[in-house]
C-alpha cells in the first residue's frame, strides 16, 4: 500500500510541476474563466484524463501537498511547504550510485554542516546517504568507497544545500579498517574489492 501511495503522489506531482512549468507561474490556475479554457485544450491536448486529474488535486490537498486560496475572486492551487518537501524527496529518490567492477582502495568522505533553517533538507540529506549506503563516522561526516562526486553534487544542488557540503576522497585514514570492515559486513564491499585494492 505505501509503495502504491508513493507512486500516486509521484506520478500526480510530476504532472503539477509540467503543468506549472509549461504556464511559467507559481501557481496553477485553475478555476480562472481565462485559464480554463487553457487548461482544459491543454489536458485535451496531453491526452490527459481530467476526472482523473481532478481527482489527484483532491488526494494532494487532503494529504496536505497543496492548498487552494482566493486572490481578486479567482481560485489558485498552490504547493504546500510539506509538498516541496515531498517533492525534495522524490527528485532524488531515484538517484543510485554505479558499482565500479574495482574499486580503487580510496574511501570518500561527505562532511557538512547545514544550517538551522535547512533543517528539513539536512534531514532530507542525512536519510539518502545512509539510503545509499553511506557509514557516519563522525558527526556529519559520512564514507562511502566509490566514486560517487556527481551524485553527491546533484542531490545538494537539488536540495539547495550544495554550498553547505563537502566531499573528500581519501587514500588513508585512520582506524579505515574498522570503516572498510563495516562495509564488508553489509555486503557493499567484497572480498575481490580488498584483493585488487591492494595490488
Amino acid at each position: 500500500m505505501e509503495k502504491e501511495e508513493k507512486e500516486i503522489i509521484k506520478l500526480t506531482v510530476k504532472e503539477i510541476l509540467l503543468n506549472i512549468c509549461d504556464f511559467s507561474v507559481e501557481v496553477f490556475f485553475l478555476h480562472n474563466s481565462f485559464y480554463h479554457h487553457l487548461v482544459k485544450d491543454y489536458l485535451r491536448g496531453r491526452e490527459f484524463d481530467r476526472a482523473d486529474f481532478y481527482r489527484k488535486i483532491y488526494y494532494l490537498r487532503k494529504k496536505g501537498y497543496i492548498r487552494s486560496f482566493m486572490r481578486n475572486k479567482q481560485k489558485y492551487i498552490e504547493l504546500t511547504t510539506k509538498g516541496k518537501q515531498k517533492i525534495q524527496k522524490l527528485s532524488i529518490g531515484e538517484i543510485e550510485i554505479k558499482r565500479p567492477k574495482k574499486w580503487d582502495g580510496k574511501l570518500r568522505l561527505v562532511i557538512f554542516d547545514i544550517p538551522k533553517k535547512f533543517k528539513t533538507e539536512r534531514e532530507i540529506f542525512r536519510d539518502k546517504l545512509k539510503n545509499l549506503g553511506f557509514i557516519l563516522i563522525q558527526k556529519s561526516i559520512y564514507a562511502y568507497p566509490f566514486k560517487c562526486t556527481e551524485e553527491i553534487t546533484t542531490i545538494a544542488e537539488r536540495l539547495n544545500i550544495g554550498g553547505y557540503v563537502l566531499l573528500m576522497i581519501s587514500d588513508i585514514i585512520q582506524n579505515e579498517k574498522i570503516i572498510i570492515g563495516k562495509f564488508f559486513d553489509r555486503k557493499i564491499i567484497q572480498k575481490d574489492d580488498l584483493v585488487r585494492a591492494r595490488k
